[in-house]
């Protein structure tokens, strides 16, 4: 089965602790890492209400869309996720699905917002999954859109498999 993520407000809700422990995982020196979280963490917004401009504010999370570095930020904090996954898949929680009779199996595909994570159509890695899915949230703030995700499934599962595992997903299936 595939899984499709739709994450809510991607930019927006990344924990700039979350950012900043990847950065350090990820083998940046302290002074890189603190030289980005300064560009970060010192915008300020001003908006305007009838064309009024009002007080300034500082946000405490998430990075600009718009801001050149605010992609490549973004693929690094998914890369925590795939991390996530690939350590699941190596203790053997999950098992991505082969792409060709005894070839190379995938469990992830990340291509920046669009997300697709493939596991067998059994309840207890539907299990396994989503619980990484909420460990990934609620360490970096980022939150999954539930009606937007959707399950697909292969033409070989059966219906009865289909519909219990939409029964304990609570979301949506795409077109198989």
């Amino acid at each position: 089965m595939a899984l499709k993520l739709d994450m809510s407000n991607a930019y927006d809700g990344i924990q700039w602790s979350f950012l900043r422990a990847v950065l350090y995982k990820l083998g940046f020196c302290r002074q890189w890492v603190e030289l980005v979280m300064q560009c970060i963490e010192t915008v300020s917004y001003e908006i305007l209400v009838n064309d009024i401009p009002q007080e300034s504010f500082h946000p405490t999370r998430g990075i600009r869309q718009g801001d050149p570095l605010s992609p490549y930020l973004f693929i690094l904090c998914a890369k925590a996720l795939s991390n996530l996954i690939n350590q699941a898949e190596a203790n053997g929680l999950i098992h991505g699905v082969p792409i060709a009779k005894g070839q190379l199996r995938i469990s992830h595909l990340l291509f920046a917002c669009d997300n697709l994570l493939f596991c067998k159509t059994n309840a207890i890695e539907w299990s396994k999954l989503f619980s990484l899915l909420r460990v990934y949230e609620l360490a970096s703030g980022q939150r999954l859109n539930l009606e937007k995700t959707s399950i697909m499934f292969s033409k070989n599962t059966t219906q009865v498999a289909q519909k219990y595992i939409l029964s304990i997903a609570w979301m949506r299936s795409a077109m198989s």
